[in-house]
């Protein structure tokens, strides 16, 4: 699959725990933590925007969609 997550990496680069972004995404833990691991299907589009959100407000940066994802061509 060419999309390949990139939570993990975020949230270990700026030192937040999967917990403290769930809560502030208001979304569940287990969401979050298949977003972490890579192993979601399928992925709702506000439940991209208050992960993002909620990275934002607890780093006060502006990340975008690469805080989670990135598409990477397969050739």
């Amino acid at each position: 699959m060419p999309l390949k997550f990139t939570l993990k990496e975020t949230l270990e680069r700026e030192g937040l725990t999967k917990y403290a972004v769930s809560k502030e995404a208001n979304v569940r833990p287990n969401t979050l933590t298949d977003l972490y691991n890579g192993d979601t299907r399928s992925l709702r589009v506000d439940t991209i925007d208050s992960v993002i959100n909620a990275i934002n407000r607890l780093t006060g940066q502006r990340y975008g969609l690469e805080a989670i994802m990135i598409y990477e061509d397969a050739e």
